[in-house]
């Protein structure tokens, strides 16, 4: 089954990826009037708008969103926490189900957070929120179950995994 077939079939796809992704992009600008952190002296950089997406395996689901594929879900683990909602509603926003996703107050959604120049456009930085660890094997074990349960109500099923790779010389890995 090719791409054409699949839009003229409203086919049912599933996207898994063991963690979900959420990136935000936020316009912010160093303005001169404001006062440094009263709690660190240090300059603060005002965040005057952000725009989050559903990255990473989201970002596949939306692209079939666009491209008016039928039915699409999402199977993965994000954390039972406020950066796991806004996945969700970015998801919801394209149409994207998110039911088959695991909420678990166990690890933190995967998140990152780039401040863009508004005046610019250039990179200020990048914040990531992470999980040091592997998902617990309860986690694990309960994705793996979810998957069974569901992998014969799909056409389509993509499944994505994240190889954690050697830390650079002179780093010590994600963080």
């Amino acid at each position: 089954m090719n791409i054409a077939s699949l839009l003229e079939t409203n086919a049912r796809l599933a996207r898994i990826d063991r963690r979900r992704c959420l990136p935000r992009r936020c316009a912010a600008t160093r303005l001169r009037t404001l006062e440094p952190s009263r709690e660190t002296d240090l300059p603060r950089i005002a965040v005057i708008r952000t725009e989050t997406t559903a990255g990473a395996a989201g970002t596949i689901a939306n692209n079939l969103a666009a491209l008016g594929v039928g039915s699409i879900s999402v199977l993965g683990v994000i954390g039972d926490d406020g950066f796991g909602f806004e996945l969700t509603r970015a998801l919801a926003t394209r149409g994207v189900s998110s039911e088959p996703i695991i909420r678990t107050p166990q690890i933190q959604t995967f998140t990152y957070t780039k401040l863009i120049n508004d005046e610019t456009g250039i990179d200020i930085g990048r914040v990531d929120f992470i999980n040091a660890t592997d998902l617990p094997f309860e986690v694990e074990a309960e994705l793996t179950e979810r998957f069974h349960k569901i992998a014969n109500s799909f056409d389509l099923i993509i499944v994505s995994t994240r190889r954690r790779r050697p830390p650079r010389r002179g780093h010590s890995g994600d963080a």
